[in-house]
C-alpha cells in the first residue's frame, strides 16, 4: 500500500484486507463501497496528499491521520505487523493496531460530522421526470450506397422503447455494461440530443419542441456532472471563469462583484475552502477530487432541481470517491436535489440510489427499488452484474457471473429477449428435455455458427491435430460438457454437425434453429411485476 511515494504497508492480500495495520490502509477500506455490506457508511479520508515536489520529512500521512501525535513528526520505519512474517507497516503505533482498528471503524474519528446519513430521507412520490416509449436511433438516413442498392438503412438502436419516472428528491440509478445505451439515455434526458420517438416531460412540461427561451430555462433546471473532470473543464479557464461562465450563458443579471461572491459561496459549499485560494487556479493546479468538486459547483451555480451524474466517480481514487459520494448525498439533503446517476458499477448504485433501472442493449430489463434489485435480483442479467462485482476480501469466495460472449450489436439486436444470446437461464423448447447448462452450450454453438466465428475447416483441422477420425465427435467433446438427456435431441445435433463439418453451414444452422428455438427468441418480453415488491422485470421466466 503506497502513499506519497512511500510504502505504508506490505504483506499478503489476506494480511492487508483482513488485518490492516496502517491508518492509511484502514482509511482506504472505509472509503470502499462493498456490495456484501451495502448499507455500511462510506467514510472519506480528510485532506489531500502532500505535494510530491516538497514531501514532508515526517510520516507522510500524519497531516491526514486522525490518530497522529507528536511522535509522528519523525518518519517511522517499516515495522513488523500482525499476520504473516512479511507483514510490515510504516507506523509508530503498530503495537496498538487493535485499538487503531476500533477507532478507524468510527466515522466521527475521521471527521466531525462523520459519514453523511441520508437513510431517513424520503423522496416524493410526485414525478419530476416522466419518460414514455423513448427511442433514439442513430444512422437512420440512407447513404449513397444504400440508395443505389435500394436498401433501407439499418439504424443503431441505442435507446429503444424505454419508459420510467424519476420522482422529486430521488436518486435514480441507470446501470449496465458499456454500450448498453445508458449515457445516450442521459443525454436525451438533458435534451443534448433529440429523440427519435417518444416523450420526456420535466416537471409537467413536454420537452419536445421547446422554444429557445424555454430551453434556456430548462438548462437552469437540469445540469450534468461529467465522468472525467480532467476533460470536462477548460484548461485555459480559471476556477472563477469556469463557474461564472454558466451564469453569463444563461442570462444572469447580477453585477460582476455579486457573481464573484456567488462563486465563492459555491466553492465553500462543495468543500473547496477557503474559496479565495481556488479562484485563480487553473485545472492543472488541482487534484482530481478538487476538479470534480469544481465540476459539481459549476452544475450547482445555476440552482438546478435535477442533476445527471454520468459516472461521477469512476475516474477518481477510492478515497476521493467517498468524498464525492458523500458530497452528492449532502447536497441532496441541503438543496432537495433530484439525481440521475449513470454507472457501470452496480455496487456504487446500490450504495447511492433509491431506485434503479438496469439497461441492456437499449432496453430496461429490471426496474425498481435499488435494495430489492441488487440484493434479490430477478433478471438473469442483473444477477450476472451483481456476481461480477469484486469484494475487498480475499478470504471470501463468491459465485462467478456465468455469462459468455460479447453484447450483440445494437444495429442488429437479437430477436425476442436481447439477452438470450448470453443468458445462462435461457428457456429450452418444450419438445425436448435439456439440462440447463447443456442447452446454453447448444445455444452458444448456434450463435457461433450463425456469426461465422466457427468454421468447418477449423473443426476438421483441430480434429486431425487431436488424431480424432470423427470431427463431429471431436466438436461435440469441445462444445459440450456432457451427454444429452434426450436421445432425439442428440440425434438432431449430430445430424446438424455432420452437415456443418461437410461445409453445409446453412443447412446446419437451419436444422438447429428449427428444432431448438427458445421461447426467449420468439417474443420480446415486456416489463412486468415479479414477486411481492413493486419491481418490474422483462423476462419470460416470469410469464404467467
Amino acid at each position: 500500500v503506497m502513499y506519497s511515494g512511500e510504502v505504508m504497508e506490505r504483506g499478503t492480500a489476506t494480511d492487508i484486507f483482513s488485518e490492516p495495520s496502517n491508518p492509511y490502509t484502514m482509511g482506504l477500506q472505509n472509503s470502499f463501497h462493498n456490495i456484501e455490506s451495502p448499507d455500511d457508511p462510506l467514510v472519506s479520508i480528510p485532506g489531500t496528499a502532500p505535494d510530491a515536489s516538497d514531501p514532508p520529512t515526517w510520516c507522510p500521512f500524519a497531516s491526514r491521520c486522525p490518530f497522529a501525535t507528536a511522535d509522528c513528526e519523525v518518519d517511522p520505519d517499516l515495522r513488523r505487523a500482525p499476520g504473516s512474517l512479511d507483514h510490515v507497516s510504516r507506523c509508530h503505533y503498530v503495537d496498538d493496531v487493535e485499538q487503531l482498528r476500533t477507532w478507524s471503524a468510527d466515522p466521527t474519528q475521521w471527521s466531525e460530522e462523520g459519514a453523511v446519513d441520508d437513510s431517513h430521507f424520503e423522496p416524493s412520490s410526485d414525478p419530476l421526470i416522466e419518460v414514455e416509449e423513448l427511442r433514439k436511433y442513430f444512422d437512420t438516413d440512407q447513404g449513397l450506397l444504400d440508395r443505389l442498392r435500394r436498401v433501407e438503412p439499418t439504424p443503431v438502436r441505442a435507446v429503444d422503447d424505454v419508459s420510467f419516472e424519476i420522482n422529486q428528491g430521488e436518486m435514480f440509478g441507470i446501470v449496465g455494461e458499456s454500450g448498453c445505451g445508458k449515457s445516450t439515455l442521459g443525454r436525451l434526458l438533458l435534451k443534448l440530443i433529440a429523440e427519435t420517438d417518444g416523450s420526456i416531460r420535466f416537471d409537467g412540461t413536454d420537452l419536445t419542441g421547446l422554444s429557445r427561451a424555454d430551453e434556456g430555462e430548462f438548462r437552469s433546471d437540469a445540469q450534468i456532472i461529467f465522468q472525467d473532470p480532467f476533460e470536462s473543464l477548460n484548461p485555459r479557464l480559471t476556477v472563477r471563469q469556469t463557474l461564472m461562465e454558466p451564469l453569463s450563458l444563461l442570462g444572469e443579471s447580477r453585477r460582476y462583484a455579486e457573481r464573484v461572491d456567488r462563486v465563492k459561496e459555491m466553492l465553500e459549499e462543495v468543500g473547496l475552502s477557503p474559496a479565495e485560494e481556488y479562484l485563480n487556479r487553473f485545472p492543472d493546479q488541482m487534484s482530481g477530487g478538487e476538479l470534480q468538486r469544481v465540476a459539481i459547483a459549476r452544475a450547482l451555480i445555476v440552482e438546478p432541481s435535477f442533476i445527471l451524474a454520468d459516472e461521477p466517480v469512476s475516474m477518481l481514487d477510492v478515497s476521493i470517491r467517498a468524498n464525492i459520494i458523500n458530497l452528492l448525498r449532502k447536497l441532496r439533503l441541503d438543496r432537495d436535489l433530484t439525481y440521475g446517476v449513470i454507472s457501470h458499477d452496480i455496487s456504487l448504485i446500490r450504495n447511492l440510489c433509491d431506485r434503479t433501472g438496469v439497461m441492456y442493449l437499449g432496453e430496461f430489463v429490471e426496474l425498481g427499488d435499488t435494495a430489492n434489485v441488487v440484493d434479490d435480483p430477478k433478471h438473469p442479467y442483473t444477477r450476472a452484474l451483481v456476481k461480477s462485482v469484486p469484494t475487498p476480501d480475499p478470504t471470501t469466495t463468491r459465485e462467478s457471473a456465468d455469462i459468455r460472449g460479447e453484447t450483440a450489436s445494437a444495429r442488429n439486436p437479437p430477436s425476442g429477449c436481447r439477452f438470450h444470446t448470453r443468458c445462462p437461464e435461457i428457456i429450452p423448447p418444450d419438445d425436448y428435455e435439456f439440462e440447463q447448462q447443456r442447452y446454453r452450450e447448444l445455444m452458444d454453438l448456434r450463435v457461433d455458427i450463425d456469426s461465422g466465428s466457427l468454421r468447418p475447416e477449423f473443426v476438421r483441422r483441430r480434429s486431425e491435430e487431436a488424431e480424432n477420425d470423427d470431427p463431429v465427435e471431436h466438436l461435440k467433446s469441445e462444445r459440450f460438457g456432457g451427454g444429452f438427456q434426450d436421445a432425439e435431441a442428440e440425434e438432431i445435433v449430430d445430424e446438424a454437425l455432420e452437415s456443418f463439418v461437410d461445409g453445409d453451414i446453412e443447412r446446419a444452422s437451419e436444422r438447429l434453429r428449427s428444432a431448438f428455438t427458445s421461447p426467449c427468441e420468439r417474443r420480446t418480453p415486456k416489463l412486468q411485476h415479479a414477486g411481492d415488491d413493486d419491481r418490474l422485470v422483462a423476462c419470460h421466466l416470469y410469464d404467467d
